[in-house]
Formats: C-alpha cells, sequence, structure tokens
C-alpha cells in the first residue's frame, strides 16, 4: 500500500508542477494591428496518444493552408486536468479541452487552430 500512496503523491507532484509551468507560458508582445495572428498547430496523432502542439505566429499575408479552425473554449472551475506537449514541454489542461482536441485532430495532418 504504501508504493501505490507514493505513486499517488507523485503523480499528483507532477500534476502541480504542470499547472505552474502552464501559467509560465510567455507570449509575444503585441502584434501590429492587422499583420499576425498566434495559432497552435495541433500535431497528428491517434485518439489514444497524448495531444503534441505548437505556437506559431503567422502573417495573415501568409496564412496557414488550408487555413485554420475557430475554437471557442469555456470552463468553469475544471478540477480533472491531463497532460498535453505544447512546444515540447508537458502542461496540464483541462479534461474537456482534451477530449475537444482529441476529437479535432487528424490522424496524419496539422490542423491549426
Amino acid at each position: 500500500m504504501d508504493q501505490v500512496r507514493q505513486a499517488a503523491l507523485e503523480a499528483l507532484a507532477t500534476l502541480a508542477q504542470m499547472r505552474r509551468s502552464f501559467r509560465r507560458i510567455r507570449h509575444e508582445t503585441a502584434f501590429p494591428a492587422g499583420k499576425k495572428i498566434r495559432v497552435i498547430e495541433l500535431l497528428p496523432g491517434q485518439y489514444h496518444e497524448t495531444i503534441s502542439c505548437k505556437f506559431s505566429t503567422v502573417t495573415l499575408k501568409d496564412p496557414p493552408k488550408p487555413g485554420y479552425v475557430a475554437l471557442t473554449y469555456a470552463t468553469e472551475d475544471p478540477t480533472v486536468y491531463q497532460p498535453i506537449k505544447l512546444n515540447d514541454k508537458l502542461f496540464a489542461i483541462p479534461d474537456n479541452l482534451v477530449l475537444a482536441l482529441k476529437r479535432i485532430r487528424s490522424k496524419t495532418t496539422p490542423i491549426f487552430l
């Protein structure tokens, strides 16, 4: 039982660290009006695999091809989190957002959000 308790404590500590890391994401300074936007590139994968994505900045003159998907998301007070990889670092995000990203994700091509 001590091993189970220790594993649970380690998992909670890892989750807490991931949540703190997510709060430390730094964004670029404000873009000139109408010149650039920030998108997330949702990398391909199977449904059961961990979500992987990365931030990209694109100019409006050269948007990602074939375009991007708008995703609106709101949460009240999330209590269940899952890990994702963002720019090759682990972060914790609300469970229902992970499920939405898994449904949107392609098996073969990146999708820009």
